[in-house]
Order: structure tokens, then sequence, then C-alpha cells
């Protein structure tokens, strides 16, 4: 269903700017079905590394944690709130060596 053009406007582009834009953006997705784009599939035929995927961040998050300190500088960030909600930078993260 991701690559109807039904679902989504130029479906066979690389446009991963179409989950970040406006509702009033000719690309936005939000009248797609909301099956239409599930990014490791699901149930049975569900993507056999999405374990792995998800374990790779928890230990790259983690990697960060441990040897880092981490700290904000400057104003907070702005949130879009779309589907998802995101930050919109700039980002003013500081990583410090411990």
């Amino acid at each position: 269903m991701s690559v109807r053009e039904e679902q989504y406007p130029e479906p066979h582009s690389y446009i991963p700017e179409r989950w970040l834009v406006d509702q009033d953006h000719p690309l936005y997705h939000g009248n797609a079905h909301p099956n239409a784009a599930v990014h490791f599939g699901y149930g049975a035929r569900g993507c056999v590394g999405r374990k792995l995927a998800d374990m790779e961040m928890e230990l790259l998050i983690s990697y960060f944690i441990e040897n880092f300190r981490l700290e904000w500088r400057g104003k907070p960030m702005p949130v879009l709130q779309s589907v998802s909600n995101h930050n919109i930078g700039p980002y003013n993260l500081v990583f410090n060596d411990i």
C-alpha cells in the first residue's frame, strides 16, 4: 500500500520530508490509511531484524549516557506536533567527555 498513488503523492520517490511537512503541504501523508506504511512490518510477517535494530539503538544511547555529559545550551527547543512530535532545530546539545 505504501507505493500507491491514492495513499501517497509521488510514492516511488525518496522523499523523507513527507513525514515532516505541514498539513497544507502537497506531500502531506495524513490522508493515507494508517497501516499504509508500517516500516518494520507487523505480526508474523514482520522484519526479523526489528529487535536487533531496537537493541542497537538502546546500546548507542547507553554508550552516550555512560561516556558523555550532555548539556543543553540556549533557549528551549520548539516542538512541531503532527503524527509524531518532533523538535525543530537548532539543536544546542553539547557532548562533553567525562
